[in-house]
């Protein structure tokens, strides 16, 4: 099956180097064309991807913000007004962790502290309150009760 000298001569009989160029050129036109062609449908797709991938970064922005609101952090406004706090960490010193979550600034951080400590003192104040009236009601009533007199 070994191909003779004279039959390899045989098959190249003809062949020139311009021919042999000429070939290598056409071979190379035809690479890039075919390379034109895959970059003008790949270009789209990468394209679409990027897009997908910025929209997909939005999304996890959007989901971070809300959860934070969910938990009670700082993700709508950066004083948190309106935001119920979280309910684990209300007068707790675990609260700064758990307004942490999401890499609060410093700024917003001190907001929510100071926001927890004025409800915190508000509820406290309502407390005190509630004792006060409790106990003069029932002096009050306690006195009402002694100084009655039948009447008649």
């Amino acid at each position: 099956m070994c191909i003779s000298d004279a039959e390899i001569r045989q098959s190249v009989d003809g062949v020139t180097v311009e021919g042999v160029v000429q070939k290598i050129s056409g071979l190379g036109l035809e690479v890039s064309k075919a390379l034109r062609d895959i970059s003008e449908r790949l270009t789209p797709r990468c394209s679409f991807w990027l897009s997908t991938r910025d929209a997909v970064a939005l999304e996890q922005k959007e989901l971070e913000r809300l959860h934070k609101i969910d938990r009670g952090g700082d993700g709508a406004r950066p004083d948190g007004a309106g935001l119920r706090p979280p309910k684990a960490a209300i007068g707790n010193r675990d609260c700064d962790a758990a307004h942490n979550v999401g890499g609060e600034s410093a700024v917003a951080e001190r907001s929510a502290r100071n926001r927890r400590e004025s409800l915190k003192k508000q509820r406290q104040r309502e407390i005190e309150e509630y004792e006060i009236q409790e106990g003069a009601g029932a002096q009050e009533g306690a006195g009402q009760v002694r100084g009655r007199r039948a009447p008649g």
